[in-house]
This record gives structure tokens, sequence and C-alpha cells, in this order.
């Protein structure tokens, strides 16, 4: 049964079922457990609760000055979805947010290293943005 992609290790012409079974852990690099979808959709409804209720704190508080800012005021709500993903999902967090810490969950890169934050920042920018533009008014340039 062959199952490695590469074979660096093997002889020219030898089985991978002949190899003594110490050589096998120089061939299979270490392995990480890929979360599943469920403990995924777990996190990041414990995130977005976390995240709603921030929101709705701040504004609950801050109503009319959020309401004098018009569709800027989401800038704010951006602003902290970065703060909080960008930073939690990067070395700097461990890779985990609350909602990844309560379901033992963490991002890592295919080398099994924590990412940078420039990395996480991009990445939560790309998952938050389409959420924040949602029913923005944006004004045609040209009439």
């Amino acid at each position: 049964m062959d199952i490695f992609e590469n074979n660096d290790n093997l002889e020219e012409n030898q089985n991978p079922d002949q190899i003594p079974e110490e050589s096998f852990e120089e061939i299979i690099p270490p392995t990480m457990q890929i979360a599943g979808f469920w403990r995924r959709i777990l996190a990041l409804l414990l995130d977005s609760l976390l995240i709603n209720g921030v929101g709705f704190g701040l504004g609950y508080l801050f109503f009319d000055q959020f309401v004098a800012m018009g569709d800027w005021g989401r800038l704010i709500g951006l602003a902290i979805f970065l703060a909080y993903f960008g930073t939690l999902n990067s070395a700097y967090g461990k890779g985990q947010t609350l909602g990844k810490r309560a379901t033992k969950i963490c991002v890592v890169n295919k080398n099994g290293e924590h990412i940078s934050i420039k990395t996480s920042m991009l990445r939560a920018l790309i998952l938050g943005l389409p959420g924040i533009l949602n029913q923005t008014n944006i004004s045609p340039v040209m009439e």
C-alpha cells in the first residue's frame, strides 16, 4: 500500500511495504488534525456572540454618535472585528480566539506554526469586509 506522494527515501525499485518499520518515522511528516466543520461553526458562533455583544453594548451607549457618523460608523465595527480576529488568530493570540479556545482549535500554517499578524489581519479583513459593506450606501462616482 503506497500512501506517500514523496518517496525520496526509497531506493530505486524498492517496495514501501518492504522498508523496515523504523524508517517510516523519517518519511512521514508530523501530522496535524484538521478541526471538523461543526467545531469550527461552534467556535465562530461563540466568537460572533461575543463580538455582537460588544457591538450591541457600544451601540446602546453611543447610539447618537454612530447615527451621526452614518455609514462611516461601520468602520468602528470593522476596527473591533480586526482587532479581535486579526490579533487573536495570529501568533500574538497563539492562533486562538476565545471561541477557538473553548472548542480547543487553533489557526496554524501548513508547517504547524502560528500565522503572522499580517496574514491574520488580511484573513480577518477578507472575512469581515463583506459583513461591514452589507447595505452600505455607496453612491456612484459617475452619474
